[in-house]
């Protein structure tokens, strides 16, 4: 409940009603709002009726109320010590007699907060529609006070649980059995079993395609080392690519004959037999002694005029494959001609164009092996 507001514990009595009074609740619900305004009209109502009545009632001694403009010696009728006035006050009819009173110095109400009746010479009295509007101030507060309190106190009020909802207990929050999937019908067991082999089924797929993953990760490790090799393990990589993905039947120079022979590869297609020189480097701008080596290998080869050269070259290796420039351009792009030169890249994308594209192996073999700078992108077959 709200407490009373302690600037209102007053509690007022009008003249002439002293044992009748008048309790304001401030722990008032919304729906008594209206039952507490009428109240309070007919309080005011009969604070003014008893106001008047004691001014006019024949048990006390009346006083003279004085008209405005008319003294007590000039009014009309005989007027004495019981009744002055008396005939000026049957002349007025009850509205004029009302506005008369209010409009008077002199008037019978007690000043509020007072136990005894005023002196003649106080220079200020209360009068009634003053006392009422007081009264209705008083209340209002009250009533203002006390819906605001109760907004807080609904505020500060949790709400209940729902229909379908049952209160935690905190007693049972660490409890295994509680939060365990126990004590429920045979339906959802059987579920739980469905879903365990399921996923023994998952895992043992899986298993399996992980198997096959790293074996093709290891079997197309060549490929990728086209784009990373270096030397020894570039020769090696291209060896087994031309082998296992190209069917080509490639072989090594005999390295005793020449110490230089280590980089070669011997490739045999179709009648013709091409010397490879495999190369690597980091640089962006690859020397042309490259190509020289190349001419010399063909020199001290022993196979004859008829073979042919070819340079694979990875350069720039540290750098993405995508942001590497061409090897070879301008005025070096003459020195070309003659040879087989394939950008390590070049062969990469050939070989992924035979791999996941379905690029026959005859038709990626003769765009390989065209004299000049091998030109292929990987798009023309992924689109």
């Amino acid at each position: 409940m709200v407490a009373k507001n302690p600037a209102h514990n007053e509690r007022r009595t009008a003249p002439g009603q002293a044992s009748k009074g008048t309790t304001y609740h401030v722990d008032l619900e919304p729906s008594d709002i209206d039952s507490e305004i009428i109240d309070l009209i007919d309080v005011i109502e009969d604070e003014i009726s008893a106001t008047t009545d004691g001014a006019l009632s024949a048990d006390e001694p009346r006083r003279e109320i004085p008209r405005h403009g008319v003294t007590p010696e000039s009014a009309e009728g005989p007027v004495d010590q019981e009744g002055k006035g008396a005939d000026d006050l049957r002349d007025l009819d009850t509205d004029q007699l009302l506005a008369e009173f209010l409009a008077s110095d002199e008037t019978d109400l007690p000043r509020r907060g007072r136990e005894k009746e005023p002196s003649a010479d106080e220079s200020e009295i209360e009068h009634p529609a003053a006392f009422g509007e007081d009264l209705l101030s008083e209340l209002l507060d009250d009533l203002e006070s006390t819906e605001r309190a109760v907004a807080q106190e609904a505020a500060a009020v949790q709400p209940p649980p729902g229909a379908n909802e049952t209160p935690p207990d905190p007693a049972l929050h660490d409890l295994d059995w509680v939060r365990s999937g126990n004590y429920y019908p045979q339906l959802i067991a059987s579920l739980d079993k469905q879903i365990a082999e399921c996923q023994q089924e998952l895992d043992k797929k899986i298993k399996q395609l992980t198997v096959q993953r790293d074996q093709l990760k290891q079997n197309f490790e060549d490929v990728r080392s086209l784009l990373t090799g270096q030397e020894d393990e570039l020769r090696k990589s291209i060896h087994r690519v031309f082998t296992t993905f190209w069917k080509l039947k490639v072989s090594e120079l005999d390295a005793n004959k020449k110490e230089t022979f280590r980089e070669d590869l011997l490739v045999e297609h179709n009648g013709r037999k091409i010397i490879f020189k495999i190369k690597s480097t980091t640089t962006n701008d690859p020397s042309l002694k490259f190509i020289a080596q190349l001419w010399q290998e063909l020199h001290y080869s022993g196979f004859g005029a008829s073979t042919e050269g070819g340079l694979i070259l990875n350069h720039d290796v540290r750098v993405e494959p995508k942001h590497r420039g061409l090897a070879y351009t301008v005025a070096e792009e003459e020195y070309l001609e003659d040879i087989i030169f394939v950008d390590t890249r070049v062969l990469y994308n050939l070989t992924l164009a035979i791999i996941d594209y379905g690029l026959p192996v005859q038709e990626a073999t003769e765009l390989l092996l065209r004299k000049g700078r091998v030109k292929f992108q990987l798009d023309d077959v992924a689109t």
